[in-house]
């Protein structure tokens, strides 16, 4: 969602937020693994700001024990019950959204 480095505003998560208005219907689930979460700790506190700011619902949840890539099957760091707890957030998010 950012532009390329050159490009970007002084305050690109105001940037953010306002593309994110263009969207006011919209929700939004964010599944991070563990080890993004453990490299940037503050990743998720500046999603969360920049939907509110938006007004918009979304869902920003670290999955403990997971790596980055663990929803996809046959991937080194599958990691199954967390796969399966992804999918059913993101299918309900769907069935509450797209009803």
């Amino acid at each position: 969602l950012k532009p390329a480095q050159d490009q970007r505003p002084p305050d690109a998560e105001l940037a953010f937020g306002t593309r994110l208005r263009n969207h006011d219907q919209a929700s939004f689930l964010c599944a991070v693994p563990d080890n993004d979460d453990k490299r940037d700790p503050v990743a998720k506190d500046t999603l969360k700001a920049a939907f509110a700011a938006a007004y918009l619902a979304a869902t920003i949840e670290v999955y403990d024990g997971c790596n980055h890539g663990w929803t996809v099957r046959g991937s080194q760091v599958y990691n199954e019950v967390g796969a399966e707890r992804a999918w059913a957030e993101l299918l309900a998010l769907y069935k509450q959204n797209l009803a």
